[in-house]
Protein backbone atom coordinates (compact mmCIF):
# COMPACT_ATOMS: atom_id res chain seq x y z
CA UNK A 1 0.00 0.00 0.00
CA UNK A 2 1.57 3.66 -0.94
CA UNK A 3 -0.20 5.48 2.11
CA UNK A 4 0.76 5.79 5.33
CA UNK A 5 -2.08 5.10 7.45
CA UNK A 6 -2.49 7.19 10.71
CA UNK A 7 -5.28 6.38 13.49
CA UNK A 8 -4.33 8.33 16.62
CA UNK A 9 -0.88 8.01 17.16
CA UNK A 10 -0.80 4.53 15.66
CA UNK A 11 1.05 5.74 12.60
CA UNK A 12 1.93 2.48 9.56
CA UNK A 13 3.51 2.91 6.44
CA UNK A 14 3.32 0.30 3.82
CA UNK A 15 4.25 -3.33 5.19
CA UNK A 16 4.73 -2.21 8.87
CA UNK A 17 2.56 -2.66 12.02
CA UNK A 18 1.64 0.19 14.81
CA UNK A 19 -0.03 0.41 18.07
CA UNK A 20 -1.36 3.93 19.64
CA UNK A 21 -4.14 5.78 21.07
CA UNK A 22 -7.49 7.63 20.04
CA UNK A 23 -7.44 10.11 22.83
CA UNK A 24 -11.05 11.52 22.99
CA UNK A 25 -10.99 14.14 26.16
CA UNK A 26 -9.38 13.86 29.97
CA UNK A 27 -10.66 12.47 33.15
CA UNK A 28 -11.30 14.92 36.14
CA UNK A 29 -7.83 14.00 37.01
CA UNK A 30 -5.98 15.12 33.98
CA UNK A 31 -5.45 11.98 32.44
CA UNK A 32 -6.19 11.18 28.84
CA UNK A 33 -9.17 8.96 28.33
CA UNK A 34 -8.57 6.87 24.74
CA UNK A 35 -9.07 3.78 23.04
CA UNK A 36 -6.50 1.48 21.99
CA UNK A 37 -6.10 1.55 18.07
CA UNK A 38 -4.01 -1.32 16.13
CA UNK A 39 -2.85 -0.54 12.39
CA UNK A 40 -1.26 -3.62 10.12
CA UNK A 41 -0.47 -1.94 6.81
CA UNK A 42 -0.08 -4.49 3.77
CA UNK A 43 2.86 -4.54 1.70
CA UNK A 44 0.51 -3.76 -1.67
CA UNK A 45 -2.68 -2.00 -2.03
CA UNK A 46 -5.83 -3.47 -1.39
CA UNK A 47 -9.08 -2.92 0.72
CA UNK A 48 -8.76 -1.47 4.35
CA UNK A 49 -11.12 -3.96 6.91
CA UNK A 50 -12.03 -2.52 10.13
CA UNK A 51 -12.22 -4.97 12.88
CA UNK A 52 -14.42 -3.41 16.44
CA UNK A 53 -14.98 -4.98 19.94
CA UNK A 54 -16.33 -3.63 23.46
CA UNK A 55 -18.65 -1.35 22.15
CA UNK A 56 -20.44 -2.78 25.21
CA UNK A 57 -17.63 -3.52 27.97
CA UNK A 58 -18.86 -6.46 28.62
CA UNK A 59 -18.14 -9.05 25.40
CA UNK A 60 -15.22 -9.89 25.33
CA UNK A 61 -14.76 -13.00 22.68
CA UNK A 62 -14.32 -10.08 20.12
CA UNK A 63 -11.35 -8.20 22.00
CA UNK A 64 -9.45 -11.26 22.51
CA UNK A 65 -10.22 -12.37 19.13
CA UNK A 66 -9.22 -9.57 17.35
CA UNK A 67 -6.13 -8.77 19.45
CA UNK A 68 -4.31 -12.39 18.31
CA UNK A 69 -5.90 -11.87 14.68
CA UNK A 70 -3.35 -8.77 14.92
CA UNK A 71 -0.47 -10.79 16.17
CA UNK A 72 -0.80 -13.47 13.55
CA UNK A 73 -1.14 -11.49 10.33
CA UNK A 74 2.18 -11.10 8.49
CA UNK A 75 2.35 -7.26 6.92
CA UNK A 76 4.54 -8.71 3.74
CA UNK A 77 1.50 -11.03 2.54
CA UNK A 78 -1.03 -8.58 3.52
CA UNK A 79 -2.73 -6.46 0.65
CA UNK A 80 -4.27 -3.62 1.97
CA UNK A 81 -4.60 -3.01 5.60
CA UNK A 82 -6.49 -4.07 8.81
CA UNK A 83 -7.53 -1.73 11.81
CA UNK A 84 -8.95 -2.60 14.77
CA UNK A 85 -10.17 -0.58 17.72
CA UNK A 86 -10.44 -3.74 20.08
CA UNK A 87 -11.81 -2.12 23.45
CA UNK A 88 -13.99 0.16 21.63
CA UNK A 89 -15.23 1.56 24.92
CA UNK A 90 -12.93 2.08 27.72
CA UNK A 91 -15.21 3.41 30.04
CA UNK A 92 -17.39 0.00 30.14
CA UNK A 93 -14.39 -2.25 29.37
CA UNK A 94 -12.04 -1.56 32.29
CA UNK A 95 -15.00 -1.20 34.75
CA UNK A 96 -16.53 -4.58 33.93
CA UNK A 97 -19.81 -3.58 32.63
CA UNK A 98 -21.98 -2.89 29.53
CA UNK A 99 -22.66 0.36 29.77
CA UNK A 100 -19.94 3.23 30.49
CA UNK A 101 -19.11 4.12 34.11
CA UNK A 102 -19.21 7.68 34.02
CA UNK A 103 -22.36 8.50 32.54
CA UNK A 104 -24.46 5.72 32.12
CA UNK A 105 -24.58 6.14 28.65
CA UNK A 106 -24.87 3.16 26.08
CA UNK A 107 -22.05 3.69 23.27
CA UNK A 108 -24.44 1.70 20.78
CA UNK A 109 -26.84 4.13 20.92
CA UNK A 110 -24.68 7.22 21.05
CA UNK A 111 -23.25 7.94 17.06
CA UNK A 112 -22.62 9.96 15.50
CA UNK A 113 -21.50 11.02 18.62
CA UNK A 114 -21.23 14.63 20.03
CA UNK A 115 -17.77 16.51 20.42
CA UNK A 116 -19.30 18.89 22.85
CA UNK A 117 -21.32 15.79 24.61
CA UNK A 118 -21.10 13.72 27.43
CA UNK A 119 -17.83 11.41 27.02
CA UNK A 120 -20.01 8.55 25.87
CA UNK A 121 -20.96 10.88 23.05
CA UNK A 122 -17.44 12.38 22.84
CA UNK A 123 -16.07 8.76 21.97
CA UNK A 124 -18.88 8.16 19.66
CA UNK A 125 -17.92 11.12 17.44
CA UNK A 126 -14.12 10.46 17.66
CA UNK A 127 -14.68 6.92 16.72
CA UNK A 128 -16.63 7.51 13.97
CA UNK A 129 -14.87 10.20 12.47
CA UNK A 130 -11.66 7.91 12.64
CA UNK A 131 -13.85 4.96 10.52
CA UNK A 132 -15.27 6.87 8.28
CA UNK A 133 -11.62 8.02 6.94
CA UNK A 134 -10.39 5.03 6.24
CA UNK A 135 -12.71 1.73 6.47
CA UNK A 136 -13.85 0.15 3.02
CA UNK A 137 -15.85 -2.59 5.33
CA UNK A 138 -16.62 -2.71 8.73
CA UNK A 139 -17.32 -5.71 11.17
CA UNK A 140 -18.56 -4.57 14.80
CA UNK A 141 -18.33 -8.48 17.22
CA UNK A 142 -21.09 -8.44 19.87
CA UNK A 143 -21.68 -10.99 22.68
CA UNK A 144 -25.59 -12.15 24.08
CA UNK A 145 -26.43 -11.58 27.37
CA UNK A 146 -25.27 -12.49 30.43
CA UNK A 147 -27.93 -14.75 31.17
CA UNK A 148 -28.60 -16.17 28.00
CA UNK A 149 -26.88 -18.89 26.07
CA UNK A 150 -26.42 -18.50 22.26
CA UNK A 151 -24.50 -19.73 19.64
CA UNK A 152 -22.93 -17.05 17.11
CA UNK A 153 -25.32 -15.23 14.45
CA UNK A 154 -24.90 -12.17 12.92
CA UNK A 155 -27.28 -8.97 12.68
CA UNK A 156 -27.34 -6.43 9.58
CA UNK A 157 -29.47 -3.32 9.61
CA UNK A 158 -31.73 -2.71 6.46
CA UNK A 159 -32.08 0.83 5.98
CA UNK A 160 -33.08 1.95 2.52
CA UNK A 161 -29.03 1.98 1.51
CA UNK A 162 -29.48 -1.04 -1.22
CA UNK A 163 -26.45 -1.00 -2.79
CA UNK A 164 -24.43 -0.85 0.38
CA UNK A 165 -26.65 -3.26 1.62
CA UNK A 166 -25.95 -5.77 -1.63
CA UNK A 167 -22.46 -5.16 0.00
CA UNK A 168 -23.13 -5.81 3.16
CA UNK A 169 -24.70 -9.42 2.58
CA UNK A 170 -21.44 -10.30 0.77
CA UNK A 171 -19.37 -9.72 3.78
CA UNK A 172 -21.80 -11.84 5.44
CA UNK A 173 -21.47 -14.37 3.26
CA UNK A 174 -17.69 -14.42 2.93
CA UNK A 175 -17.65 -14.34 7.31
CA UNK A 176 -20.15 -17.48 7.09
CA UNK A 177 -22.00 -17.46 10.44
CA UNK A 178 -24.61 -19.50 9.77
CA UNK A 179 -27.73 -17.43 11.23
CA UNK A 180 -27.77 -13.82 8.96
CA UNK A 181 -30.74 -11.52 10.55
CA UNK A 182 -31.78 -8.60 8.57
CA UNK A 183 -33.57 -5.92 10.84
CA UNK A 184 -35.65 -3.76 8.48
CA UNK A 185 -35.10 0.21 10.39
CA UNK A 186 -37.69 1.57 8.12
CA UNK A 187 -40.73 -0.67 9.79
CA UNK A 188 -41.74 -1.83 13.34
CA UNK A 189 -39.26 -4.08 14.83
CA UNK A 190 -38.88 -6.08 17.87
CA UNK A 191 -35.62 -5.44 18.73
CA UNK A 192 -34.30 -5.48 22.47
CA UNK A 193 -32.45 -2.27 22.29
CA UNK A 194 -33.38 1.00 20.14
CA UNK A 195 -31.74 1.34 16.64
CA UNK A 196 -31.15 4.94 17.28
CA UNK A 197 -27.71 6.16 17.76
CA UNK A 198 -26.41 2.31 16.28
CA UNK A 199 -22.81 2.59 14.32
CA UNK A 200 -23.42 0.40 12.10
CA UNK A 201 -26.17 2.46 10.56
CA UNK A 202 -24.33 5.31 10.71
CA UNK A 203 -21.72 3.94 8.73
CA UNK A 204 -24.04 2.21 6.19
CA UNK A 205 -25.45 5.65 5.69
CA UNK A 206 -21.89 6.82 4.81
CA UNK A 207 -21.36 4.33 1.98
CA UNK A 208 -18.98 2.13 4.19
CA UNK A 209 -20.74 -1.74 4.66
CA UNK A 210 -20.99 -2.93 8.69
CA UNK A 211 -22.65 -5.33 10.43
CA UNK A 212 -22.22 -6.82 13.81
CA UNK A 213 -21.51 -10.22 14.47
CA UNK A 214 -23.50 -11.53 18.23
CA UNK A 215 -20.36 -13.82 19.10
CA UNK A 216 -20.94 -16.35 21.98
CA UNK A 217 -22.03 -14.96 25.54
CA UNK A 218 -21.31 -11.72 27.57
CA UNK A 219 -19.21 -11.34 30.30
CA UNK A 220 -17.29 -14.64 29.69
CA UNK A 221 -13.81 -15.45 27.16
CA UNK A 222 -15.04 -18.54 25.42
CA UNK A 223 -12.23 -20.01 23.08
CA UNK A 224 -14.78 -20.90 20.47
CA UNK A 225 -15.98 -18.47 19.49
CA UNK A 226 -12.57 -16.60 20.21
CA UNK A 227 -11.86 -19.10 16.65
CA UNK A 228 -14.94 -17.71 15.34
CA UNK A 229 -13.89 -14.20 15.07
CA UNK A 230 -10.30 -14.84 13.88
CA UNK A 231 -11.62 -17.85 11.30
CA UNK A 232 -14.28 -15.65 10.33
CA UNK A 233 -12.39 -12.59 9.38
CA UNK A 234 -9.46 -14.85 7.83
CA UNK A 235 -12.14 -16.22 5.52
CA UNK A 236 -13.07 -12.23 4.67
CA UNK A 237 -9.73 -10.90 3.89
CA UNK A 238 -9.22 -14.39 1.52
CA UNK A 239 -12.77 -13.47 -0.15
CA UNK A 240 -11.32 -9.66 -0.49
CA UNK A 241 -8.21 -10.71 -1.58
CA UNK A 242 -6.07 -9.28 1.14
CA UNK A 243 -4.22 -12.41 1.97
CA UNK A 244 -3.74 -15.70 -0.17
CA UNK A 245 -6.09 -19.06 0.19
CA UNK A 246 -9.00 -20.46 -0.90
CA UNK A 247 -11.99 -18.78 0.90
CA UNK A 248 -14.59 -21.39 2.64
CA UNK A 249 -17.91 -21.55 2.35
CA UNK A 250 -20.65 -23.80 4.49
CA UNK A 251 -24.46 -23.50 4.46
CA UNK A 252 -25.95 -20.36 5.78
CA UNK A 253 -29.76 -18.90 6.78
CA UNK A 254 -30.19 -15.21 6.03
CA UNK A 255 -33.37 -14.00 7.74
CA UNK A 256 -35.61 -10.37 7.61
CA UNK A 257 -36.59 -10.33 11.05
CA UNK A 258 -36.08 -11.33 14.57
CA UNK A 259 -37.70 -10.88 17.57
CA UNK A 260 -38.68 -12.00 21.30
CA UNK A 261 -40.64 -14.57 22.73
CA UNK A 262 -41.97 -14.12 26.29
CA UNK A 263 -43.81 -15.91 29.02
CA UNK A 264 -46.99 -14.94 30.29
CA UNK A 265 -46.85 -16.21 33.79
CA UNK A 266 -43.65 -15.42 36.48
CA UNK A 267 -41.80 -18.46 37.78
CA UNK A 268 -38.80 -20.72 36.91
CA UNK A 269 -38.28 -21.42 33.16
CA UNK A 270 -37.38 -24.65 31.72
CA UNK A 271 -35.78 -24.57 28.15
CA UNK A 272 -36.91 -27.15 25.74
CA UNK A 273 -34.84 -25.77 22.65
CA UNK A 274 -31.02 -24.92 22.37
CA UNK A 275 -29.62 -22.29 19.90
CA UNK A 276 -29.44 -22.81 15.99
CA UNK A 277 -33.11 -25.06 16.58
CA UNK A 278 -35.76 -24.71 14.13
CA UNK A 279 -39.17 -25.37 15.53
CA UNK A 280 -42.91 -25.08 13.59
CA UNK A 281 -45.56 -22.97 14.49
CA UNK A 282 -46.96 -24.60 18.13
CA UNK A 283 -43.53 -26.84 19.07
CA UNK A 284 -42.55 -26.21 22.65
CA UNK A 285 -40.07 -23.62 23.56
CA UNK A 286 -40.04 -23.57 27.43
CA UNK A 287 -42.14 -24.92 30.38
CA UNK A 288 -42.70 -22.33 33.22
CA UNK A 289 -42.89 -23.66 37.11
CA UNK A 290 -44.22 -22.57 39.80
CA UNK A 291 -41.91 -22.56 43.27
CA UNK A 292 -43.51 -26.38 43.72
CA UNK A 293 -42.27 -27.63 40.66
CA UNK A 294 -45.81 -27.48 38.51
CA UNK A 295 -45.96 -26.86 35.08
CA UNK A 296 -48.07 -23.30 34.85
CA UNK A 297 -47.48 -22.33 31.54
CA UNK A 298 -45.88 -23.60 27.92
CA UNK A 299 -44.32 -21.20 26.12
CA UNK A 300 -45.13 -22.52 21.89
CA UNK A 301 -43.79 -20.96 18.88
CA UNK A 302 -46.15 -18.64 17.16
CA UNK A 303 -44.58 -19.58 13.55
CA UNK A 304 -41.56 -21.21 12.45
CA UNK A 305 -38.86 -19.80 13.36
CA UNK A 306 -34.95 -20.51 14.97
CA UNK A 307 -33.81 -20.01 18.05
CA UNK A 308 -30.96 -17.11 18.59
CA UNK A 309 -30.68 -17.31 22.25
CA UNK A 310 -32.01 -19.15 25.51
CA UNK A 311 -32.65 -18.06 29.22
CA UNK A 312 -30.53 -19.67 31.45
CA UNK A 313 -30.77 -17.89 34.59
CA UNK A 314 -34.00 -20.04 35.60
CA UNK A 315 -36.40 -17.20 37.44
CA UNK A 316 -38.65 -15.26 35.03
CA UNK A 317 -40.87 -12.12 35.89
CA UNK A 318 -44.56 -12.08 34.08
CA UNK A 319 -43.59 -11.12 30.59
CA UNK A 320 -39.86 -12.03 31.00
CA UNK A 321 -37.70 -12.76 27.57
CA UNK A 322 -37.50 -16.57 27.31
CA UNK A 323 -35.96 -16.92 23.80
CA UNK A 324 -34.92 -14.54 21.16
CA UNK A 325 -35.78 -15.99 17.69
CA UNK A 326 -35.09 -15.45 14.11
CA UNK A 327 -38.25 -15.87 11.98
CA UNK A 328 -38.00 -17.96 9.19
CA UNK A 329 -40.71 -16.49 6.90
CA UNK A 330 -39.33 -14.78 3.69
CA UNK A 331 -35.91 -16.88 4.83
CA UNK A 332 -33.18 -17.88 1.74
CA UNK A 333 -30.58 -20.70 2.67
CA UNK A 334 -27.81 -20.54 0.99
CA UNK A 335 -25.58 -23.96 0.59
Amino acid sequence: MNRVIEVGTAKAGPNQKAQGELVVCCYPDGNPCSLPVMVANGAEDGCVLWLNAALHGNELNGVIGTMELFREIDTSQLRGAVICTPICNPLAFFHKQRLSWNDGMNLGESYPGNEKGQMTERLAAVHLSAVKKYADYFIDFHASGVTHHAMPYAVYKLCGYPDVEKKVEELLRAFGIFINCGVNTLAKTDEPVKLAGSLDIELNRAGIPAFMLEIGNAARLERTMVDVVKNGTRNVMRHFKMIDGEETHTAQIFVRARGIIRCTCGGLTVPLVVPYQRLAKGDPITDILDRYGNIIETVTAPEELYILSVKEDVVVQAGERVVFVAYARDSQIIN
